[in-house]
């Protein structure tokens, strides 16, 4: 019996072909294979996977190159998930973080029985909504410079609330009472040196953000 890696290369190659005929050099993207060509609720019994980690193991090992079948680029990615493989207890998910990055397909041997036949709504809709063609040969696959794995999006630096500005506006100094200069932003109090744009309560030393009358963590009223 196939191993279950065997089963799941058919089953995508047969997918690329109906719904990729011209991906260049057999390369599809993570995303595409577990969202689009293959996902788990289409392949699920045809390939007899009972669980979904059962089928994400499979992918896993097929993403890391386990039986020359496919594997995903750059090497660092390949490596990543060689070794998530080989732990006492790997995360079967860890594929996901790896969306972006691109995949070389090899093509099937032709001497092989054809590929499970998965559910048609899977199979044979195109993801942008094409409609199917005929079956095609993939192209026999060959090492390409993938583009690099997306950086993850990160969102834009907060802008820290008005400590700043309330520290320029700051007539005196909130340690010592001591009047600040009024036509600049201070920094530290010229009279004890305290820093102004990070406030700290008297009393506990904690960080107070603008507008407080009290510290959080002792109570301390904030002195103006």
């Amino acid at each position: 019996m196939s191993s279950s890696v065997a089963r799941l290369h058919r089953a995508l190659v047969d997918a690329m072909r109906r719904n990729r005929p011209n991906a260049p050099n057999g390369t599809v993207t993570v995303a595409e294979i577990y969202q689009d060509l293959v996902p788990y609720r289409s392949v699920r019994s045809a390939l007899g996977f009972a669980l979904n980690a059962d089928y994400e193991h499979a992918l896993l090992q097929l993403l890391a190159g386990v039986e020359n079948r496919a594997r995903i680029e750059p090497a660092e990615a390949r490596e990543a998930l060689r070794l998530e493989l080989e732990s006492s207890n790997p995360n079967t998910g860890v594929f996901r973080g790896y969306a972006a990055c691109d995949v070389i397909v090899m093509p099937l041997d032709e001497s092989q029985e054809p590929a499970p036949v998965v559910e048609p709504a899977a199979a044979t809709a195109s993801v942008r909504g094409a409609p199917a063609v005929a079956p095609q040969a993939i192209p026999v696959a060959e090492p390409v410079r993938p583009a690099a794995p997306a950086a993850p999006l990160t969102p834009p630096r907060q802008q820290r609330t008005s400590t700043a500005a309330a520290a320029a506006r700051a007539t005196h100094c909130y340690a010592c009472g001591q009047i600040l200069p009024g036509d600049r932003t201070v920094r530290f109090c010229p009279h004890c040196g305290e820093d102004q744009q990070t406030r700290k309560c008297t009393a506990c030393g904690e960080q107070l953000e603008a507008g407080w009358k009290y510290c959080v963590m002792c109570g301390e009223a904030v002195r103006r």
